[in-house]
C-alpha cells in the first residue's frame, strides 16, 4: 500500500513537471512574440497597411492577457513541482536514516546530518525552480538565435561572440564559487552542531557558571563564519559586476551592429526593432544562464552532501524474511563486542533467558550491561559468538524490524516527544483504545495523576518539564507493558527514580510479566534484584558469576561484594536520616 501511494505521488510529480516545463516554454515563446509583432506593426505603419496595422495592434494588446495566464500557470506549476520534489527527498532521507545502523550515528555529528536534511534540501528545492528558469533562458537563446539568423548573419555572429565571453567568465569564477560555498556549508554544520550540543547540556552550562565562556566560543565560531561570508559576498559582487559589464558591452554591440546594418540598408526599420529587442533579450538570457550555472555549482555540492547521507549503509536485517512466533529461550553464546577504535566491551559472554523467569543483570558502571542489551535489540551486529533464538535460530537471520516490534523495552531514562501524554504512552500503537491505555495507567498508579492535569491525557509533555523523574519512569513502564504479545521484556533500572512503596507496586506487576515472556532486569538496587529468579553478574565485560541471590551471597564473589557495598550505603543513609531527625527534635 505504501509503495502504491509512493508510485502515485511520483506519477503526479512527473505530470506536474511535464506540464510546468510546457508552460515555461509557451510563456517564453509568448514573450518572444512581443518584438516580432512590434516589428510587424512598424512595417505595416510604414507601408500604410492599416488592416495589417490594426491586426498587429490587437495581437499586441492580447499578448499581456495571455502572458498573465501563462505566467500564473508557470509559477504555480514550478512551486508545486519543486516543493513536491523537496518533500519526497526529505521523506527518502528520513526513511533511510531510520534504517542506518546505530553505530554510524555514534560516529556522526547530529548537527551535520540535520543541516544536510534541512538546509541542503531547501537549497536543492530552490534550485529546482531555478532549473526551469535555466531552461527558459536556453530556449530563448536558441529560438532568438534562429530568428536573428533569418534577419542577418552578422547579428548571429555578434550573439555568439557574447556567449564566448560568458563561457570564459564561468571557467574563471566557477571553481572559486564552489570552494567558498563548500566552506560556508561546512561552517554552518559546525555552528549548528555546537548550538545543538549546548542546548542539550544547558543545565550543566548554567550551574557550572560557564555561560560567558560558551558565548565566547560561539562568537568565535560566528566570526569564522563571517570571514567566509565576506569572501562570498565579495565574490558575488565581482560576479555581478562582471555580468553587468558584459551585459552593457552586449547592448553596445547590439546597437552598433544593428545601426550599422540599417545605415547600409541591409535590414529594414522593422527588422531593426525585432533584431535589437532579440539581441538584448539574448544578452539578458545569457546573463541569466550564467547565473543559473553559477548557482548550479552550489546545488551540485548540496546534492553530493545529501547523496552522502543516502549512501550510508542500511541495516541488512530489516529486509530479512525470518521471524519467530513465540520465544521460549534466548541464548547468548560466547558473545564478544567492541566499538570501533575502542577496547573490548564484551568478552566471551554466555547466558540464557527463558520464558517464565526474571533474570537480573547486575554490574558496576562500564561493565557492558547497556551494550549487551543493544546486541539483544539488534542495534549492533554481534562480532564474536552468536545470539540464538529458541536454541537454533541465529538472531542475525531474523527480520530485525519485526524482532524489535515484539520486544518491550523500558530504558532507565524514557524518551518522550513534545506531544500529549496519550501520544507518548501509546507511541507505536495507533490502534490502541483509550480504555486499554487507561487500564494500564491505573495499574502503575498514574491514571489519577494524569487526570489531575487540566488537559488530562491531552496534556502536553514538553522537554524535561511538567512531570517528575519518577512519574516519567512510570509513564515509560506503561508504554512498555502495552506492547502486544512481546517476545522479550527488558527493563533498565525500572525503579531507580521511585520510592519504596511505588517500587514494590511496580515490581509486583513485573513479576506477573514473566508468564508472558522472559524478563531481563538491569538493576543495582537490592530491593529490585530480590524479585529475580536468577542473577547474572557482569564485570569488565565478562560474566563473573550467575545463580540465585542466595547462591551468589554464599559464594562470596563479586555479587556479594556489590551487595555488601550497597547494604553499607543504605545503613549509612538511614543513620544520617536518624541523626537529622534527632537534631531537629532537639532544636525544637
Amino acid at each position: 500500500m505504501e509503495s502504491g501511494r509512493a508510485g502515485g505521488e511520483r506519477r503526479d510529480m512527473k505530470w506536474t513537471r511535464t506540464t510546468t516545463t510546457l508552460l515555461v516554454g509557451l510563456h517564453e515563446l509568448e514573450t518572444l512574440a512581443y518584438p516580432f509583432v512590434a516589428g510587424l506593426l512598424v512595417e505595416r505603419l510604414i507601408e500604410r497597411d492599416w488592416s495589417g496595422f490594426l491586426a498587429s495592434t490587437l495581437v499586441l494588446l492580447t499578448l499581456p492577457i495571455l502572458e498573465g495566464v501563462l505566467y500564473w500557470g508557470r509559477e504555480t506549476g514550478s512551486y508545486l513541482w519543486s516543493e513536491s520534489r523537496g518533500a519526497e527527498l526529505r521523506r527518502r532521507l528520513l526513511q533511510h536514516l531510520l534504517r542506518v545502523p546505530l553505530l554510524r550515528y555514534l560516529q556522526s555529528k547530529t548537527g551535520d546530518l540535520l543541516n544536510r536534511c534541512v538546509e541542503d534540501v531547501r537549497l536543492l528545492t530552490e534550485h529546482d525552480r531555478l532549473n526551469l528558469e535555466g531552461f527558459r533562458s536556453a530556449l530563448a537563446i536558441v529560438v532568438m538565435a534562429g530568428l536573428l539568423a533569418t534577419q542577418h548573419w552578422l547579428l548571429l555572429i555578434t550573439v555568439l561572440g557574447n556567449g564566448v565571453i560568458y563561457l570564459i567568465e564561468s571557467a574563471v569564477l566557477t571553481p572559486r564559487v564552489r570552494a567558498l560555498f563548500g566552506k560556508s556549508m561546512t561552517q554552518l554544520d559546525r555552528s549548528n552542531e555546537y548550538l545543538r550540543e549546548r542546548l542539550e547540556i544547558l543545565p550543566l552550562t548554567r550551574f557550572s557558571g560557564s555561560i560567558a565562556w560558551e558565548l565566547r566560543q560561539y562568537e568565535q565560531i560566528q566570526r569564522d563564519g563571517l570571514v567566509i561570508q565576506r569572501r562570498q559576498a565579495l565574490l558575488n559582487l565581482i560576479v555581478r559586476a562582471v555580468a553587468g559589464a558584459t551585459l552593457a558591452l552586449n547592448a553596445l554591440l547590439v546597437y552598433t551592429v544593428s545601426g550599422w546594418l540599417l545605415v547600409r540598408g541591409e535590414i529594414s526599420l522593422g527588422s531593426l526593432v525585432i533584431s535589437t529587442a532579440y539581441m538584448l533579450r539574448i544578452a539578458m538570457a545569457s546573463s541569466q544562464l550564467f547565473e543559473w550555472y553559477r548557482k548550479s555549482v552550489a546545488a551540485r555540492l548540496c546534492q553530493e552532501r545529501v547523496q552522502g547521507v543516502l549512501d550510508l549503509p542500511e541495516e541488512g536485517q530489516l529486509d530479512a524474511a525470518g521471524e519467530v512466533e513465540r520465544l521460549e529461550t534466548l541464548e547468548l553464546r560466547e558473545v564478544g563486542f567492541a566499538y570501533p577504535g575502542r577496547p573490548q566491551v564484551l568478552t566471551d559472554v554466555s547466558m540464557t533467558l527463558e520464558r517464565g523467569e526474571i533474570v537480573a543483570l547486575v554490574g558496576s558502571s562500564g561493565s557492558g550491561k547497556s551494550t549487551l542489551v543493544d546486541l539483544i535489540l539488534g542495534l549492533h551486529p554481534v562480532q564474536e559468538g552468536r545470539v540464538l533464538v529458541n536454541g537454533s535460530v541465529a538472531l542475525d537471520a531474523l527480520n530485525i524490524g519485526a524482532w524489535r516490534r515484539r520486544i518491550a523495552f523500558a530504558p532507565q531514562f524514557p524518551y518522550f516527544f513534545s506531544d500529549t501524554v496519550a501520544y507518548n504512552l501509546s507511541y507505536g500503537r495507533p490502534g490502541l483504545s483509550p480504555a486499554a491505555l487507561e487500564r494500564m495507567a491505573e495499574r502503575f498508579g498514574v491514571h489519577e495523576l494524569i487526570l489531575r492535569r487540566a488537559g488530562g491525557y491531552q496534556t502536553r509533555i514538553v522537554a524535561q518539564a511538567g512531570f517528575s523523574g519518577g512519574q516519567r519512569q512510570r509513564f515509560g513502564l506503561v508504554r512498555t507493558c502495552l506492547v502486544e504479545d512481546p517476545h522479550l521484556i527488558i527493563l533498565d533500572e525500572p525503579t531507580s527514580a521511585l520510592d519504596s512503596v511505588t517500587e514494590r507496586r511496580v515490581m509486583e506487576i513485573v513479576a506477573e510479566l514473566k508468564a508472558r515472556a522472559p524478563v531481563l532486569l538491569i538493576a543495582h538496587r537490592l530491593s529490585t534484584v530480590m524479585y529475580a529468579d536468577r542473577v547474572v553478574v557482569l564485570h569488565e565485560g565478562r560474566v563473573a558469576e550467575q545463580g540465585t541471590h542466595a547462591e551468589l551471597l554464599r559464594g562470596r564473589g563479586r555479587y556479594a561484594e556489590l551487595y555488601s557495598r550497597e547494604l553499607a550505603h543504605a545503613r549509612g543513609a538511614a543513620a544520617e536520616e536518624r541523626s537529622a531527625a534527632l537534631a531537629e527534635g532537639a532544636s525544637g
